[in-house]
């Protein structure tokens, strides 16, 4: 007996409308079948789920569900983690997703001696083609902020190599820092500068990112500032159980962000999840 049928008018029945986007690949629309529980915390807008959940969905829509794989179910995001056969599936038209809440990012530790944060950065003097040094500045910086050797500045497309650890400056800069190689071009005052320290230790978690609301922008959060929230145990997993740290960096959406303030979010005593104040 043929049961694609059945399976057919079952999904759509009781599944959602989800998409899977591959690692490498054009997304696919399917419909998914959440089985099990998994509780659910409300950050902000942010709706996390703190427990693993597994989704069904027809192999007519999503032949070949890989690790790594995205499935989106209405608004949230889940990374696969693993791919199973379903019991009972004695024809072979389900597989079985097992999914983490969350998209892939990565964490950033500070450097040991002292991470940047604040931003976005901008050169603050104008500096000549050739150039061995440049300065850079931020209206929201940490004092206690260190560029390090080997720490990476990308200006006007071109990525230059920090050669000594430098402080911040009460003037809200990092001044006279020197670069390899030299300035490819001139850079007026004002043009935008990206960070990057790869002295620091990267930490692969899953997490989702959201905009502040107008009426959140105050005090501390300033326009364009994005609230990223990530579960403890993700930082567990990954071999950081303390949590996120001030003067850290989220890479995410082909993007870095500095972190700029945590806030745990409880379930009974236990921390259950991170709520990242980000910039970039």
């Amino acid at each position: 007996m043929d049961f694609t049928p059945h399976i057919r008018t079952l999904f759509q029945l009781r599944g959602k409308p989800a998409t899977y986007t591959p690692t490498v690949g054009a997304p696919a629309s399917c419909r998914a079948i959440r089985q099990g529980g998994g509780q659910a915390v409300a950050v902000g807008p942010v709706v996390v789920m703190l427990e693993r959940v597994q989704f069904h969905v027809r192999r007519a829509d999503v032949p070949t569900p890989e690790v790594g794989g995205v499935l989106t179910v209405g608004g949230d995001a889940f990374t696969v983690q693993a791919v199973q056969p379903v019991q009972r599936d004695a024809e072979g038209l389900l597989w079985g997703l097992d999914v983490a809440w969350g998209l892939p990012v990565v964490y950033r530790s500070a450097a040991a001696s002292g991470g940047v944060q604040g931003g976005p950065w901008s050169v603050a003097t104008a500096a000549a083609a050739g150039a061995s040094s440049i300065s850079i500045q931020s209206q929201h910086i940490n004092a206690s902020g260190k560029l390090q050797p080997g720490d990476v500045l990308t200006i006007g497309g071109a990525a230059y190599t920090v050669g000594a650890a430098i402080g911040a400056s009460a003037a809200k800069s990092f001044n006279n820092i020197p670069i390899s190689p030299p300035l490819a071009a001139p850079v007026a005052a004002g043009a935008s500068v990206t960070i990057s320290q790869p002295s620091a230790t990267g930490y692969v978690l899953t997490g989702a990112m959201a905009d502040y609301g107008a009426s959140e922008v105050m005090g501390g959060v300033v326009v364009g500032d994005r609230r990223m929230v990530i579960l403890q145990a993700a930082f567990v997993a990954a071999g950081a159980p303390a949590g996120p740290k001030p003067g850290a960096a989220i890479e995410a959406d082909g993007r870095t962000y500095n972190v700029i303030h945590t806030k745990a979010h409880y379930a009974g005593s236990a921390v259950a999840a991170w709520e990242l104040q980000v910039r970039g």
